[in-house]
């Protein structure tokens, strides 16, 4: 589908914050070779690769992507990785994306755990993120699947609030269990 949601940025800058969402395939895993964006600052209709833009890429064929574009344009900060393994149809992944210019440092966290994380964000960074943001498209793909407890924060978070954050929605990201009498 072609479905996304737009609201208002009020709490994160280019300069330092995180990213917070859940995510749920529906109909690929990772590693399949599809293309699922899952969060973009700039409208639909744009790649993501302007100036002062930040993108959630959940799969580009078989690489997850979290980019924040520099003044000297896109995109030598990406953090990037594999996603066979990280994503499966039907099933809960938290992502957490943290970034912070005074330290020089991006860094992607899943299910709780860091999984990529740069400390050499020499580039200069001035464009602001658009007014407005949105969830269910990244770099003009469309998201399939859910997303769920989407959130900005105007700092990095530590570990320990990521580590947190995760174990508290985990009870809510979880199939339902079903009595053994077939009942739920």
């Amino acid at each position: 589908g072609n479905d996304y949601v737009a609201f208002p940025l009020k709490e994160a800058s280019n300069v330092r914050g995180t990213f917070e969402e859940w995510v749920k395939p529906a109909g690929w895993n990772g590693g399949d070779g599809s293309y699922q964006g899952s969060f973009q600052t700039s409208p639909p209709g744009s790649w993501g690769n302007g100036l002062g833009q930040m993108i959630i890429v959940d799969q580009w064929s078989t690489t997850f992507y979290f980019r924040i574009v520099p003044d000297g344009g896109c995109c030598p900060i990406d953090v990037t990785f594999p996603t066979a393994g990280v994503f499966s149809n039907g099933t809960w992944t938290h992502i957490v994306a943290t970034w912070d210019k005074p330290t020089n440092t991006v860094a992607v966290y899943i299910n709780g755990k860091l999984k990529v994380k740069r400390t050499n964000w020499t580039q200069a960074i001035s464009t602001p993120f658009a007014a407005n943001v949105y969830s269910g498209i990244g770099n003009d793909r469309y998201y399939r699947g859910s997303i769920d407890e989407v959130r900005l924060y105007s700092t990095p978070l530590p570990l320990a609030a990521i580590q947190q954050h995760y174990a508290a929605g985990l009870a809510n990201h979880q199939p339902l269990a079903y009595g053994t009498d077939g009942t739920d």
